[in-house]
């Protein structure tokens, strides 16, 4: 079961020994950065599944856009365009 969805600033209050009153909120990607940081870090002895591979994707991509590319976030990469190639210089 995935805990429920913390701002930032609940993340501080909660884990930190600090006052957080005042705080600017994060924008959203980098909410997600947090998110997945956490995940990593606090659960670093849960398996490395295909689903959480995935959800730390959507947390990273929220809007399903990269920049100005549309993405297939938080799922596979499909091959209908062809497979992924990596070219040096672009």
């Amino acid at each position: 079961m995935k805990p429920a969805f913390l701002h930032s600033w609940e993340r501080c209050a909660l884990l930190l020994p600090v006052d957080c009153a005042g705080l600017v909120p994060a924008d959203r990607d980098v909410e997600g950065v947090v998110e997945m940081m956490l995940d990593a870090t606090q659960c670093y002895q849960a398996p490395l599944t295909k689903e959480r591979l995935l959800d730390w994707q959507a947390s990273l991509f929220p809007t399903g856009r990269s920049g100005m590319y549309p993405i297939l976030a938080g799922a596979l990469r499909d091959n209908t365009k062809g497979p992924l190639q990596v070219v040096p210089g672009h």
